[in-house]
């Protein structure tokens, strides 16, 4: 027994239930309170055991919502960049019908969904596109490029649903 081994371990199966169990649901369909997620980042914290890390980060990074006009966080980019991408399985875009301030993104400070890094992203499975029910725009504000963004980077045969509550004129294509 080396001297890293001393003290008692948990089966590393356990983590998985662990992890579901703080999320209060397995199937990770229902979005995660505040306690949850700051119970949950503790444990994805690189101070616990890798096995540990990996299930609280699935669960963390298991669905991602961006809304149209925020712009995504640099620390989110960042991570998803060196390891977590791997973990989404889905994302869902949101149009509240509010246009990106020009100023924002003319001064570097918009980051966008398009921006992610989709070629890490092998578990993708869904993908949708919704208009917010409080939008009064007469059109949708969803960026484009990212139907050519997907098309040149996600991995191929990943994606396996794609719904659109949005209507998108033939000629953006």
């Amino acid at each position: 027994m080396s001297p890293a081994d001393t003290g008692p371990h948990l089966p590393p199966d356990l983590y998985r239930h662990i992890t579901e169990f703080l999320s209060e649901s397995p199937n990770l369909a229902k979005p995660l309170t505040t306690d949850t997620a700051r119970a949950l980042c503790a444990l994805a914290h690189d101070q616990t055991s890798h096995a540990l890390q990996f299930e609280a980060e699935r669960v963390l990074y298991h669905d991602l919502v961006f809304l149209h006009h925020e712009s995504c966080p640099r620390g989110l980019i960042d991570i998803l960049r060196s390891r977590t991408a791997a973990y989404v399985e889905r994302i869902f875009i949101i149009d509240e019908g509010i246009d990106i301030e020009r100023s924002r993104v003319d001064l570097g400070e918009y980051i966008s969904y398009t921006d992610l890094p989709y070629d890490r992203m092998n578990r993708l499975r869904v993908l949708e596109l919704k208009l917010s029910r409080f939008s009064r725009a007469p059109h949708a504000l969803i960026e484009r490029s990212l139907f050519g963004v997907l098309a040149d980077t996600l991995p191929w045969d990943v994606l396996r649903e794609f719904s659109s509550f949005i209507s998108l004129p033939a000629e953006d294509f």
